[in-house]
């Protein structure tokens, strides 16, 4: 199912968030603005797929769980500066940490 179709059928239920955008934000610790921080997804998600950005997301609350939520980014800045992509590493370690 692709982005549009997963939209359509989500927006029937009066909701104008998509369902993997609602489980990022869900996830994400400082939750302002969501409508801005949905604009942003939705650019970010053009180059991105939204499972790598919500796994790379669990990475960074994880490692951001003791920090104080005034030094968290908004996520549309977290979005923004694609900040998730310094994640991307955490993946690749963790894979070659079970497999080796």
């Amino acid at each position: 199912m692709g982005y549009r179709e997963s939209f359509g059928r989500y927006h029937k239920n009066n909701n104008i968030y998509t369902k993997d955008f609602d489980n990022f934000w869900l996830l994400y610790p400082r939750q302002e603005n969501k409508f801005y921080a949905f604009q942003c997804w939705n650019k970010v998600i053009t180059k991105n797929k939204p499972e790598d950005i919500i796994r790379f997301t669990k990475f960074f609350v994880n490692k951001n769980k003791s920090t104080d939520l005034k030094f968290i980014p908004h996520a549309s800045t977290y979005l923004n500066r694609k900040i998730f992509l310094d994640y991307e590493n955490f993946t690749r370690i963790r894979k070659d940490t079970i497999a080796g």
